[in-house]
């Protein structure tokens, strides 16, 4: 999904500021509807929600029709040049090729906002038109929505001008929602409606000709009656847009919750190397939501729910996030634990001991009031948790025994007091129970629920906006050749690695003569120029001895035709990944995991660089979590040889304008600790 607002033509000298404009949208005195009638059912629905009795617009209704006379009972202009006085936000109901020369009139007396319902632009290649809507719009300083929008409404300033019909109308609250899909807006609006979530405002952005989720969000980011977005997206092709928009958002304290629809083949000429290949654009926005803290969601029920949860943490950071899971019922937390692991939230054990985690009392201690409060606040108390969550079998009403509200609610007491954050885990899907149980704790009810709102506490707790991109990169793209063996030792001689010793082994030269020198066990590899040769069989590992290695040597110079480096054996245990390549515009990328043959199958991070030490240490834990120091969160290895290092003196190899990608693989822990390179492989631009 691209944000025209920095790409479109005919751009402005600087930035417009819209979050002044759209503050002037939602003060207007009146809305215009532009081929208002009482066909279709349009603009009935967008009647009602201007006349909602639970946020009725107070200002002047404007309807415009050809015919004139009335439209729903109100008097209608023939034009819009009939129109009294301002003609405010203006909702343009009128075919695609009628809604600029319509712009065009209101050149006088711009609207303060303007939304295109037609359809026939982008989408039916009708590009140019599309860009001059924006263009027109951007030259006047009008916030426009669409094509293809079904309106706007801010619910905090008594506006609803959507053609939606979403039933009664959301509280006002503080929760922006986004979203390029119109039927997908309206069934958001009603889930934070059910789940007692205000609104600030919602757009729908349809074809995002001047404002899309990048330029508006950051927008909304400046607002200081937002604090959270949520946003419904169709695409992400412009990965550098969406990167500086979560960045934004971290920088901002205001988390985002993405429900991703689709994902363009932006990206795909990246996979020349393993890292270019890992690089898709899926794999790329997961890891810039990771690096971010912005909360990916399958659906928009996983959307509202964690919506819900970031608001019942009162959108704090939660440290990092560990969560502890404690219990009566140990069936239950054996289930939430064994979904949680499935889903990579992991459960560390306590840091000062005396306690597992999961912690199972038994339901004895519910009648032992002292002992269950000496039990709690222990377990709560542990510096190793930020998140501590009672697992139930389900939130107890009135009708309940009065043991068990006592225990959920004596659990929450402690917990806030110890400092943590309360989750109450219920085992049974059941009806939001508001906030019966006061502010500041979360309720999961069921164990998807559960997961889904951990899940976004955990990912905006470990994200954080870093290090300040560096501007000026090279754009990703172009023809690329593999450096040689003697290319890629001079570029990576600043990097903190060893090498094991090698021999190279020409075409033509007498292969029995050349290994007389070797020191063996040996790995044999054939000089492809192929970034995966274990995949494509140019590799031949654990080479005991002289005639093995003739043998090797000649199989691999038949098949391949090339010349064949023998490698001397490392023994190691862990074998671990390190790639760093350019991201669509040219900003440079680290990717890490399990190292090895087949590593574009494997459980690889990918991140932007520059990493801080946070984001690296969360990196590394959670795709590496066997090379990480031992340490607490925001630690890692330290020292000559430590990933920190690494990645620092591979980011500085990336400044070379002429270097595309590196590929380290695999990476391995020598008995002496040393991170030494097995195999390595540069792609630099021809």
């Amino acid at each position: 999904m691209s944000d025209p607002a920095t790409t479109t033509a005919d751009p402005p000298t600087a930035p417009l500021d819209w979050a002044t404009r759209l503050a002037a949208m939602w003060d207007t005195p009146a809305v215009t509807l532009l081929g208002a009638n009482e066909r279709g059912g349009t603009t009935r629905l967008i009647l009602d929600s201007l006349q909602d009795p639970r946020c009725p617009f107070q200002g002047r209704i404007n309807v415009v029709g050809r015919r004139g006379g009335t439209v729903f009972g109100i008097p209608a202009a023939t034009s819009l040049a009939e129109v009294d006085g301002e003609i405010g936000l203006l909702w343009l109901l009128v075919r695609g090729e009628l809604v600029l020369p319509a712009l065009r009139e209101t050149e006088d007396r711009p609207p303060r906002g303007a939304i295109v319902f037609a359809n026939g632009f982008r989408e039916a290649g009708n590009i140019a038109a599309e860009r001059e809507l924006a263009a027109w719009a951007r030259r006047h300083g009008v916030p426009l929505f669409g094509p293809q929008s079904v309106g706007v409404a801010s619910f905090r300033h008594g506006l609803n001008a959507l053609d939606l019909p979403i039933g009664p109308a959301p509280e006002p609250g503080d929760v922006a929602v986004l979203s390029q899909s119109g039927g997908l807006l309206g069934l958001i609006l009603r889930g934070l409606r059910r789940s007692g979530l205000g609104v600030h405002s919602a757009y729908s952005l349809g074809n995002e000709a001047l404002l899309g989720y990048a330029s508006l969000g950051e927008s909304l980011l400046a607002d200081d009656d937002v604090s959270v977005l949520a946003v419904y997206a169709e695409n992400v092709s412009s990965v550098p847009e969406f990167a500086r928009f979560a960045r934004a958002a971290a920088e901002h304290g205001k988390p985002v919750v993405l429900l991703l629809g689709g994902l363009s083949d932006a990206g795909a000429s990246m996979a020349r190397s393993h890292t270019g290949a890992l690089a898709t654009p899926e794999r790329l926005v997961r890891g810039v939501c990771e690096q971010y803290g912005v909360v990916m969601v399958a659906d928009p029920d996983e959307l509202v729910a964690s919506v819900a949860a970031l608001k019942s943490a009162s959108c704090r950071r939660l440290g990092a996030a560990g969560v502890g899971l404690f219990t009566g019922t140990g069936g239950g937390a054996i289930i939430l634990a064994d979904a949680m692991s499935a889903a990579g939230v992991d459960l560390p054990q306590p840091a000062e001991g005396g306690h597992a985690n999961p912690l199972d009392m038994g339901a004895g201690l519910i009648g032992r009031p002292d002992h269950y409060r000496e039990v709690v606040s222990s377990f709560a108390r542990d510096p190793g948790f930020d998140i501590v969550v009672n697992v139930i079998p389900f939130i107890p009403t009135d009708a309940d025994p009065p043991s068990f509200t006592w225990q959920l609610q004596e659990s929450i007491r402690i917990v806030r007091e110890s400092g943590k954050h309360p989750v109450a885990a219920s085992l049974r899907i059941e009806d939001p129970a508001g906030d019966a149980f006061g502010p500041d704790v979360t309720i999961g009810y069921g164990v998807h629920d559960t997961l889904v709102k951990l899940r976004a506490l955990r990912t905006w707790s470990r994200g954080e906006p870093g290090p300040e991109p560096p501007a000026g990169s090279r754009a990703a793209g172009g023809p690329t050749r593999v450096a040689s063996a003697a290319e890629t030792r001079e570029l990576l001689a600043p990097v903190p690695l060893s090498w094991p010793a090698t021999w190279t082994i020409g075409l033509e030269q007498d292969a029995a003569e050349a290994v007389r020198e070797v020191r063996f066990p040996v790995v044999a590899k054939a000089e492809t120029g192929s970034a995966h040769r274990a995949k494509e069989g140019a590799v031949v590992t654990h080479v005991p001895g002289p005639q093995a290695a003739v043998a090797a040597i000649g199989y691999l110079r038949a098949l391949f035709g090339a010349a064949v480096t023998l490698a001397e054996f490392v023994p190691h245990d862990e074998e671990y990944f390190v790639g760093l390549s350019r991201a669509p515009g040219g900003a440079p990328l680290v990717a890490i995991g399990p190292g090895g043959s087949g590593v574009e199958d494997k459980d690889v991070g990918l991140r932007l660089l520059p990493l801080s030490p946070r984001q690296l240490a969360a990196l590394l834990r959670r795709h590496l979590p066997q090379a990480a120091g031992d340490g607490g969160f925001g630690e890692v290895a330290a020292g000559d040889g430590g990933f920190g290092e690494l990645i620092a003196a591979l980011e500085r190899v990336m400044r070379d304008p002429r270097v595309e990608s590196i590929d380290l693989n695999p990476i391995v822990r020598a008995a002496g600790g040393e991170l030494t390179v097995l195999d390595a492989k540069i792609h630099l631009y021809a």
